[in-house]
C-alpha cells in the first residue's frame, strides 16, 4: 500500500480572510495593492499620453509641410495664370493688328476695284 498524505494539509486552501475591516495589516495590504495599481494605471495612461504627443507633433509638422506646399502651388499657379495671360493678350494683340492690316488692304481693293469699274 501507499503512503499518501492523509491529513488533507497541502489539498485545503483558506480562501477567506479572518481578520475584520478594522483590521490594520488588513486595510495597509488592500491600499498597496490598490496603489500598485494605481500606479500601473498611470504609468500606462503616461505611455499613452506620450504616443498620442507624438502623433500630434507629427501630425502638426504634416500640416506644416502641406501649407507650404500649398502656398508654392498657389504662386505657381499664379504665375502660370500671368504667363498665360500675357501670351493671350500677345496673340490677340498680333491678331488684331494683322485683321487691321486686312482690313486695310481689303478697303483698299475695293477702292482699286471700285476704280476699275468707274473707269474702264
Amino acid at each position: 500500500m501507499l503512503d499518501f498524505d492523509k491529513t488533507f494539509e497541502n489539498e485545503i486552501k483558506f480562501s477567506k480572510d479572518d481578520r475584520g475591516n478594522q483590521d490594520l495589516t488588513l486595510k495597509i495590504e488592500q491600499l498597496e495593492k490598490e496603489n500598485y495599481q494605481l500606479k500601473k494605471d498611470i504609468s500606462f495612461k503616461i505611455e499613452e499620453v506620450q504616443a498620442l504627443y507624438l502623433e500630434v507633433k507629427l501630425v502638426r509638422k504634416l500640416d506644416e509641410q502641406h501649407q507650404m506646399l500649398n502656398g508654392k502651388l498657389r504662386c505657381e499657379i499664379e504665375n502660370a495664370k500671368k504667363e498665360g495671360d500675357k501670351l493671350m493678350i500677345k496673340k490677340i494683340t498680333k491678331y488684331e493688328t494683322e485683321n487691321h492690316r486686312l482690313r486695310k488692304q481689303n478697303k483698299l481693293l475695293e477702292e482699286e476695284l471700285e476704280m476699275m469699274l468707274l473707269h474702264p
